[in-house]
């Protein structure tokens, strides 16, 4: 009788290593390990060596290459990488840094897949953020006060002491509820048993909101090509952010072209239906997130040549929308996953 394989490790111990793991993947991890126990020290080798695996497999899975692209130019731009006077040891810390930032957002999204954000954590999240910008703000508007570069007498100290600072918490946290709001009411046209008819239906349904959604955003993006070649011919800005304006009529034409939801075949079978919507709702699910950091993307630098309050301030609205910006992606893809879960536990329903 093998004694080893029917041992457990101690629970502590596996509980641990349980939460080491993904989300998405941690009971299969962790029951494989089991099985494989035989002493702490092998559990612990073993769990470390498939942890790496896992987690590039799970990058793999819900990596979005267009979105992991457009945050690193926002980064880069941000940290001053495209400025003239910057060394090539500047530009080098900036590119790790930028490089840092982005492994870690895939960190998150990795520990994060498949989670449903609850409303209290959400709003948690918020205010640690805002309590954090607005502390750093504060700290630089009272050392410029400090130093006589801004006088109590400013508008841009009244709008921060008397707007910015007692309402920015409450608001952003206001915000954030309303997200997880919004996502628990959106509709999950999928239900526990369907056929195949009334999974066209259901596709074609979804398909008609994203023309009209397509139309809504093609119209969007051409105002914001006018608004950004105002604000270039008016404001000094970097020649990255005339290069990231660019691609607001590039993204338009792509949703004129390939944006709408592909087709269907007529009269597939259950599965094969099932498994086509997961992969449109998933493709379009993409195709958004991109756009969330594409609206805003341009805009960034156009903050870097302006004097120190400007920028104080001009940081904390950009740190507020950027951090919304996520929180709304994070609800969007919560809902994209009720939809697939939906539609991977669907079973069919026989017509008569």
């Amino acid at each position: 009788m093998e004694t080893g394989a029917l041992s457990a490790p101690p629970r502590l111990l596996e509980r641990l290593v349980f939460h080491a793991f993904p989300p998405a993947v941690r009971e299969a991890v962790a029951g494989d390990l089991c099985e494989l126990y035989k002493s702490p020290l092998q559990y612990l080798r073993s769990a470390a060596g498939a942890l790496p695996f896992v987690i590039a497999s799970q990058i793999r899975r819900i990596a979005n290459l267009p979105v992991l692209i457009m945050q690193g130019c926002i980064i880069f731009l941000l940290l001053g990488g495209v400025s003239e006077s910057a060394r090539a040891t500047t530009l080098a810390g900036n590119v790790a840094l930028t490089c840092l930032l982005l492994f870690l957002f895939l960190m998150i999204g990795v520990y994060r897949a498949g989670v449903v954000p609850s409303a209290k954590w959400a709003i948690l999240e918020a205010l640690i953020v805002a309590a954090g910008v607005l502390a750093f703000a504060r700290g630089v508007m009272t050392s410029l006060h400090t130093s006589h570069k801004l006088s109590s007498d400013q508008p841009a100290w009244l709008l921060f002491l008397w707007v910015i600072l007692p309402f920015g918490m409450p608001l952003l946290g206001g915000l954030r509820a309303a997200m997880v709001l919004a996502r628990e009411h959106q509709c999950n046209p999928f239900m526990s048993r369907m056929s195949a008819p009334e999974i066209a239906v259901a596709y074609d349904d979804f398909a008609m909101r994203i023309r009209r959604r397509n139309r809504i955003d093609m119209a969007l993006l051409l105002a914001l090509v006018v608004l950004s070649v105002l604000l270039l011919a008016f404001l000094p800005a970097h020649r990255a952010a005339l290069g990231l304006t660019i691609l607001y009529p590039v993204s338009a034409a792509y949703l004129f072209l390939h944006g709408a939801a592909r087709p269907r075949a007529e009269k597939e079978n259950f599965s094969t239906l099932r498994a086509f919507c997961r992969r449109e709702i998933l493709r379009q699910g993409q195709l958004r997130s991109f756009l969330l950091w594409l609206l805003p993307a341009p805009f960034a630098p156009l903050f870097l040549a302006e004097a120190s309050v400007s920028v104080t301030l001009a940081g904390i609205a950009l740190a507020f929308a950027f951090f919304l910006i996520w929180a709304a992606d994070r609800e969007r893809d919560a809902h994209l996953c009720s939809l697939t879960e939906s539609l991977s536990q669907m079973q069919e329903r026989r017509t008569a």
